[in-house]
């Protein structure tokens, strides 16, 4: 199984390729447990100050190139990945509900 760090070194790449253009800045990666109990990456994508971030294909894009970079290196978790604007409030979720003990 990959740690936080290693995620979060294949996800940079990625998403600066796919969603640089769209204001991409950078991420950061929580290992948790999804609504169901299974074991998953909580990944945040930040974005520039006035970053326009409503091109759909790219955000899926993006999902879908780390989730099959993450698959070709034997990863099973699944990489949900939350989009963040500068001064939106955070979103309310019931996805992480206890941290993954770190590996």
């Amino acid at each position: 199984m990959l740690t936080d760090a290693e995620v979060l070194k294949l996800a940079e790449p990625i998403f600066s390729k796919v969603l640089g253009p769209l204001g991409f800045s950078r991420a950061s990666v929580l290992s948790g447990f999804d609504q169901d109990g299974d074991k998953a990456f909580f990944i945040d994508a930040y974005f520039e100050p006035g970053s326009n971030i409503v091109n759909g294909k790219a955000l899926v894009e993006a999902r879908g190139q780390l989730h099959d970079a993450l698959t070709a290196l034997g990863e099973e978790r699944f990489p949900y990945v939350s989009y963040r604007l500068p001064g939106e409030p955070e979103p309310l979720s019931d996805d992480v509900d206890e941290l993954a003990p770190p590996h």
